[in-house]
């Protein structure tokens, strides 16, 4: 009986702290108001935490995975990074920036709508180029595929403003060599290809890969 009682008491303070985790990541996950990270003082702080990070070699800004338990463990662990540097703000730039992580993991679509515009923009400027006839009907055909026409795969109004931030974001991000996000990568990317290599790299899959 002191056996079963024992593995029950086991059982219960591993599932039960298990549970609340989870359930809590799924809650904050799909959680579409959570937008603390669009505090200016969050803002303030991101490049000297970025910096910490690349001080401490660090090579993400976010959690590895789209877990529970991961997300715990990088909240454990972002909030002994900060501390010393943040002092009494560090907890909520911690809040504030787990906030902006699933903001972007659970808005998958309206990053790769915005890839895509970047990408049909630099198509349109390579065909107003003079010595890009030879390329005009493959980017024509690029133009064909991915012009986003359908009223539901454009994101609304707010969510459009926000990605307007993000790209904000992202600048401080990637003067540290960090990035938000697979699609942010690929248009930075995409910003540095030379015009006359521009039809060669659209034609190529860029899949945005994510762990």
């Amino acid at each position: 009986m002191p056996v079963i009682l024992i593995i029950l008491l086991l059982f219960v303070s591993v599932a039960l702290p298990a549970a609340i985790i989870a359930h809590e990541y799924r809650r904050t996950l799909s959680y579409d108001g959570a937008n603390a990270w669009e505090d200016p003082a969050y803002l303030r702080d991101l490049p000297n935490f970025l910096w910490q990070l690349s001080a401490l070699q660090i090579s993400s800004p976010w959690p590895a995975h789209c877990t529970p338990w991961s997300e715990h463990f990088f909240q454990r662990k972002l909030l002994k990074t900060v501390q010393p540097l943040l002092h009494q703000r560090a907890r909520q730039f911690v809040i504030q920036h787990l906030a902006l992580w699933r903001w972007i993991e659970s808005h998958h679509a309206a990053l790769q709508y915005l890839q895509r515009c970047y990408a049909e923009r630099r198509a349109r400027e390579r065909l107003t180029m003079p010595d890009a006839e030879p390329e005009r009907t493959a980017l024509l055909a690029f133009l064909n595929a991915h012009t986003v026409t359908d009223a539901q795969d454009i994101p609304d109004y707010r969510t459009r403003l926000r990605l307007q931030k993000l790209t904000r974001i992202q600048t401080i991000m990637r003067e540290h060599n960090y990035n938000l996000s697979p699609e942010f990568r690929a248009i930075d990317q995409l910003n540095q290809v030379p015009p006359d290599h521009l039809t060669d790299w659209l034609t190529q899959p860029h899949e945005p890969q994510r762990v």
